[in-house]
C-alpha cells in the first residue's frame, strides 16, 4: 500500500474473492468502478474460481487490459495456495500483468486501506476484523498521512467471525454465506433469554472466545 502511494498509477485493476464474493475494482485516473461476480452470473456469493470468471468481469466492465499498468491480487495466501482451485487463475493473472506492475496485497490491509484512504482523517487507528484472511482474523494499524503502519494482529483461532459462523450453523444456515441473515435477526434477539445458552457453548480465554468441545 505504502509503495503504491509513492508511484503514479494511471490504470489499476484489483481482484479479490477466490473463496466467495469475487470482484474486480478498476481505478482509472480518478475514476473508480467495481463489479461483483454475482451481479453478472446471478449466483449468490460466487467467487473468482478460474480465468473465465475473471475474463467475464473484465469484459463486463469494458476494461482494456492492454492499457492497465498495475494489477493487484488481494489475499496472499490464496495466491500461493494453488491447490484451492488449481493454478489456472494465477497463470492468467500473471499473463495479464507480464511486463507491468504486479502486487500481492494482504487481506486485512485491503480492508484497512479502503476505510482509511477514503476517510477525512490525517491520522487514525485502523482496525480490520474479519472471519479469516491470510491466516489472521484481525490487524491493527496506525494511519498517518499516506502511510499505514501495522502494529498488532490477531490469529485466526481467535476469530469472532468463526464464532458467528458457528451460530449460523447452529441455526440451520450455512457457515459464512448466510452471515447477513443472522446479522439482520439480531435486531429481534432477546439477550437475557439466549445469552446463557450461548455461554454454555463458548468459553473465554484471555478475552478471546474458544469453542467448547
Amino acid at each position: 500500500i505504502n509503495d503504491m502511494n509513492q508511484t503514479t498509477h494511471n490504470s489499476v485493476v484489483a481482484l479479490a474473492g477466490i473463496w466467495h464474493e469475487g470482484s474486480v475494482a478498476h481505478l482509472h485516473n480518478t475514476s473508480l468502478s467495481y463489479l461483483a461476480t454475482e451481479r453478472v452470473t446471478r449466483k449468490k456469493y460466487a467467487g473468482l474460481t478460474d480465468p473465465d470468471s475473471l475474463k467475464l468481469l473484465l469484459q463486463s466492465m469494458q476494461i482494456d487490459t492492454n492499457s492497465v499498468d498495475t494489477y493487484v491480487w488481494v489475499g496472499t495466501q490464496n495466491y500461493h495456495n494453488t491447490h484451492i482451485h488449481g493454478h489456472e487463475l494465477q497463470d492468467y493473472f500473471e499473463s495479464l500483468s507480464q511486463g507491468k506492475t504486479h502486487l500481492l496485497l494482504d487481506h486485512h490491509m485491503a480492508h484497512q486501506a479502503s476505510s482509511y484512504y477514503t476517510s477525512n482523517f490525517d491520522e487514525a487507528l485502523v482496525l480490520s476484523i474479519d472471519d479469516v484472511g491470510d491466516g489472521l482474523s484481525g490487524r491493527l494499524a496506525i494511519g498517518r498521512g499516506d502511510t499505514l503502519t501495522q502494529i498488532d494482529q490477531m490469529d485466526a483461532q481467535f476469530s469472532l467471525g468463526r464464532l458467528w459462523e458457528a451460530v449460523n450453523i447452529l441455526l440451520g444456515f450455512s457457515g459464512a454465506n448466510d452471515s447477513g441473515k443472522t446479522m439482520a435477526l439480531t435486531a429481534w434477539g432477546k439477550t437475557p433469554r439466549y445469552l446463557p445458552f450461548l455461554n454454555n457453548l463458548v468459553r473465554y480465554d484471555s478475552y478471546f472466545p474458544q469453542f467448547a468441545d
